[in-house]
């Protein structure tokens, strides 16, 4: 506040002094003017008594050689006269004659007074000289004679008086100036700057665990207002403040209710996967079973040769093989994890699945997986993303299960590609297509919301593909759907790449 009250001074007193230096300006014009009106009038009436003595001095034959500049006049430097015969008779010491006998043969020959001033390089004329000329005329029983009569002025006088004068009056300016601002400075002190000055300490002394000042009441102005205003404005602010405090605890406990409901979702989802891949690897383990159980009636005959029973127990030992890579898979699909994320290389879990459900071999679909992407390191959670790969797969065996020719001509093919995102970086693109029936116009805004699912009753959750999503989003990926009635079904999602490097890195994780 004290670089304020500074500038407040300086402010006011430099108005104040420009101010009245207009005044004064306007002031010195005016004294300027009255003061050549009044020497005019001087020279007027000394012009006058020249007048009169023009003629009766050349009568007497004087010849107005009583032309003496008179004492009571200072500024008169030189008096001049032109007589009827056309003698000029000028003051003594007149260092000016020249320009005066011009004058007055100019006057008395066009009947018209004037004056003008006349250039001096006198330094001791510094406000120049002023030649006033007046023509006169006298009638006698003869004829009317012509004259003149002139003289020159020193306008240093007045300019000095000017001078001092002004000199005065910018004392006066100065020392008022001073004390109006100095008044003025405690006024605006006393009605601004205090008030600013409580209203910045209340505001200072203001905290979240103190209550604003009071206010005094005192002041009923344009101050008293803003004061009260901000008090209103403090309460507003702890109770907007209060309130949302009150929101963010209930946001915080429908964001934990809602992460504990998106769990159980995936949990559920996840099991209801795990259910259908575990009836259907039961159709399937039954049959190595049969295989080996005839290996085993076979491996019973005692006619057999040490070579045939090597062959079979081989082949017992494969079948057996493959039952324990289907039990195994199913029990790494359906066994709880962390959710935590790591390096994955996507290609290498996608042919893992597909595989898995190739060996499972439901309904003759044929699967195939082409891997051309040349980067696939991705940061996941690797059963996350095997559970959007088996809803995905699921989904499209559901599609081709429902068709009428889908024992001959089902297929099942998932592509992995590196692609530009919108936002140019370069990720890992997946995609599940089918040779279906596809997918109507109308539901394909639909097929990511919970619950909805175009399977019969008990055949579907309607919650895989929304599942799916939250989880790819969850990766700071995408998901999308294309499809075409009659055309089958393309599911894709993309993940953003890995910064790590793709090789040699122990971190990675090798599906």
């Amino acid at each position: 506040m004290r670089s304020l009250k500074i500038q407040t001074a300086l402010t006011f007193f430099v108005l104040l002094i420009v101010g009245m230096l207009l005044v004064e300006l306007v002031a010195m014009q005016l004294w300027r003017r009255d003061a050549l009106r009044g020497d005019r009038e001087q020279a007027e009436l000394l012009l006058d008594a020249m007048s009169a003595g023009v003629f009766s001095g050349a009568e007497k034959g004087g010849g107005g050689v009583g032309l003496e500049l008179p004492a009571s006049d200072g500024a008169a430097l030189c008096l001049g006269t032109l007589d009827a015969e056309g003698r000029v008779v000028v003051s003594p010491q007149c260092g000016f004659a020249q320009p005066l006998e011009e004058g007055l043969r100019l006057a008395a020959a066009s009947g018209e007074s004037y004056r003008r001033l006349v250039s001096s390089k006198d330094r001791e004329q510094p406000g120049g000289i002023m030649l006033m000329v007046r023509p006169i005329k006298a009638k006698t029983d003869a004829e009317t004679s012509s004259g003149a009569v002139g003289m020159i002025r020193s306008m240093a006088p007045i300019e000095a008086r000017l001078r001092d004068g002004g000199i005065t009056i910018l004392g006066y300016v100065l020392v008022n100036g001073v004390l109006l601002a100095a008044l003025g400075l405690f006024r605006i002190i006393k009605l601004v700057v205090r008030p600013l000055e409580n209203l910045a300490e209340q505001a200072d002394l203001y905290s979240a665990q103190h209550e604003f000042l009071p206010s005094s009441g005192r002041r009923r102005n344009e101050f008293g207002r803003l004061e009260s205003s901000l008090h209103r404005m403090v309460a507003k602010l702890e109770q907007d403040r209060e309130d949302l405090r009150t929101t963010v605890h209930s946001l915080e406990q429908a964001n934990t209710q809602l992460e504990k409901t998106r769990q159980e979702m995936v949990r559920a989802e996840k099991q209801a996967s795990t259910g259908r891949l575990a009836a259907g690897l039961a159709h399937e383990i039954g049959n190595p079973l049969g295989v080996m159980q005839g290996y085993l009636e076979l491996l019973r005959q005692e006619t057999l040769d040490p070579g045939e029973r090597k062959d079979f127990l081989d082949r017992t030992e494969q079948e057996l093989g493959r039952v324990n890579r289907l039990i195994r898979q199913l029990l790494d699909f359906a066994r709880p994890t962390p959710g935590n994320r790591v390096p994955v290389y996507g290609q290498q879990l996608v042919q893992q699945t597909v595989e898995m459900f190739r060996e499972r071999g439901k309904g003759g679909i044929i699967y195939n997986a082409t891997l051309a992407a040349e980067q696939d390191l991705v940061e996941v959670d690797p059963d996350g993303l095997r559970q959007v790969l088996v809803n995905c797969l699921l989904n499209a065996e559901d599609a081709l299960l429902a068709g009428p020719d889908a024992e001959n001509s089902g297929r099942i093919e998932v592509f992995c590609e590196n692609r530009l995102a919108k936002n140019g970086t370069s990720v890992l693109r997946v995609t599940v297509r089918d040779n279906g029936a596809g997918i109507e116009s109308e539901h394909l805004a639909e097929v990511f919301e919970p619950f909805f699912t175009t399977k019969e009753v008990g055949k579907g959750t309607g919650l895989g593909l929304s599942v799916s999503a939250g989880i790819i989003a969850g990766f700071g990926g995408e998901m999308g759907v294309v499809s075409q009635p009659g055309q089958g079904t393309e599911i894709w999602f993309s993940l953003p790449l890995s910064a790590q490097a793709p090789v040699g890195n122990e971190n990675c994780v090798q599906q």
